[in-house]
């Protein structure tokens, strides 16, 4: 029984208040750990029998077996056929290009068909385009500058940026001659002053409104006078170096062209650098002053127009002396045909209605044979 209990102890009841824990002895090095079992009463005295530890069989590990499914085949869906061939549509071409269309394969005809709606798409939205272009075009125009701009020196009045800059600096010079005499009243101890408003947009005609002065405003009102008298300075002084700006622009330009058409001129007409020390100087100035209008006869053009017509001339005259000497050459040739013997003479046969008998020897009748035949 003992043994039994020994082999199946009972676990004593867990107290509520808390679990056993180690009890240290006395001693710092011992500790006595109650054992639980030791609580059974009378028999913790009796010698337990030593239990054999349990052994277990080592496991042989058997290979595991894995089982291969068979590879699943994915349905074959039914084969479509094939769509019917697109029907061609020549009327969009040409005849000519319709008629060589018909004759090629449809891989060729899908490849034609595709690039000509490509650039029939591509060639009607540039066509939308051409209004906005126009206007465009319109719109720069009419800030354009002649074709002949660089031809007169005062051309560059007719560039907008000079016209615009021109009107502020005459508008910003009335505006300070303005200030200066408002200014000059004040100091003066007049009762008003006039303000400048603005300009009538019919008229252009200054606007002026009527301020009194007063002891208690007179330094406010010169402050503002001063005030606008620095400004439209500043004004005036921005538009004319825009202005010279202009200017010295064109007038860079202009040398850089009118050396590039003297530059042509000699190139081209080397016999007439110093024309007026040629023959041809009278024409050189019938044409210029009187060929040419008025407008244009101090063109930086006139002088290499003038030399051309000059070439002209010449042309005309080597034409004619050419003319005169193959005329002479004709005469002298002709002359020298005369001079020679006929080919019956030089062949030894008389000429028609000669006797055979009474040609010469060298088949050339003489005078007293032919005044003879005459007598009989």
């Amino acid at each position: 029984m003992a043994a039994a209990n020994a082999a199946n102890p009972t676990p004593p009841p867990t107290p509520a208040s808390a679990p056993l824990a180690a009890i240290p002895s006395s001693s710092p090095k011992i500790e006595t750990v109650l054992d639980t079992n030791a609580l059974d009463g009378d028999e913790s005295d009796v010698p337990q029998a030593p239990v054999a530890p349990k052994t277990e069989a080592p496991k042989v590990e058997e290979p595991e077996q894995t089982l291969e499914e068979p590879p699943v085949t994915p349905p074959v869906a039914p084969a479509t056929p094939p769509a019917p061939p697109a029907e061609r549509d020549y009327s969009i071409y040409p005849p000519e290009i319709a008629e060589a269309l018909k004759k090629v394969p449809n891989h060729v005809f899908n490849a034609v068909r595709d690039a000509h709606a490509k650039i029939v798409s591509e060639t009607q939205a540039k066509v939308a385009k051409l209004p906005e272009l126009e206007k465009q075009v319109a719109e720069l125009q009419k800030g354009a500058l002649p074709t002949n701009y660089y031809e007169h020196p005062s051309a560059y009045q007719f560039d907008s940026r000079y016209q615009q800059a021109s009107a502020i600096v005459q508008q910003a010079g009335f505006e300070e001659n303005h200030w200066v005499s408002q200014l000059q009243r004040v100091k003066s101890g007049e009762d008003f002053v006039l303000n400048l408003t603005g300009f009538e947009e019919a008229t252009g005609k200054p606007v002026y409104d009527k301020i009194p002065v007063s002891a208690e405003n007179s330094h406010l009102i010169e402050s503002k006078i001063m005030q606008n008298l620095s400004q439209i300075q500043l004004a005036k002084q921005r538009a004319g170096e825009q202005v010279n700006q202009v200017v010295q622009q064109f007038q860079n330009e202009s040398k850089q062209i009118n050396g590039w058409i003297n530059q042509q001129n000699e190139k081209f007409f080397p016999k007439y650098k110093e024309v007026d020390k040629t023959p041809r100087a009278k024409d050189y100035n019938f044409f210029k002053k009187e060929f040419l209008p008025p407008q244009l006869q101090n063109s930086p053009l006139a002088d290499g127009m003038a030399k051309a017509y000059l070439t002209i001339l010449d042309l005309q005259d080597a034409h004619a002396a050419a003319l005169k000497e193959i005329e002479q050459l004709k005469r002298g040739q002709a002359a020298a045909t005369l001079a020679q013997p006929s080919p019956a003479a030089l062949q030894g046969t008389a000429p028609r209605g000669v006797p055979a008998g009474k040609a010469g020897s060298a088949g050339v009748l003489s005078l007293a044979e032919i005044t003879a035949d005459d007598n009989d």
